[in-house]
């Protein structure tokens, strides 16, 4: 799954519709953002290469099946807006 998919399956688990807009990294960086600390930008990990793993024995050797991404997207979304901590971002811009 691309980032770009990866994105609109979360926008659609929210029920938006996603308005993107590539920003490289480097600007981002630049700017103050931190895909690995605070401050995280929104898709802190969506611009780093997938990480896959092949489930096909899952189901025969654990009898359980993978949750669809979706569904599962969905899910953590719930979860976080009931149980997350809220974060109190600063971007502003950074001078040097």
């Amino acid at each position: 799954m691309t980032q770009v998919e990866a994105v609109t399956e979360f926008a659609k688990a929210l029920g938006k519709q996603p308005n993107l807009v590539r920003v490289p990294r480097d600007t981002i960086a630049r700017n103050g953002g931190n895909p690995m600390g605070e401050p995280m930008y929104f898709g802190e990990y969506y611009d780093i290469p997938p990480i896959t793993e092949a489930v096909g024995r899952v189901k025969r050797v654990l009898n359980v099946s993978p949750t669809p991404f979706q569904t599962g997207l969905k899910e953590t979304y719930k979860w976080y807006a009931k149980h997350g901590e809220e974060r109190k971002l600063d971007f502003h811009l950074k001078t040097s």
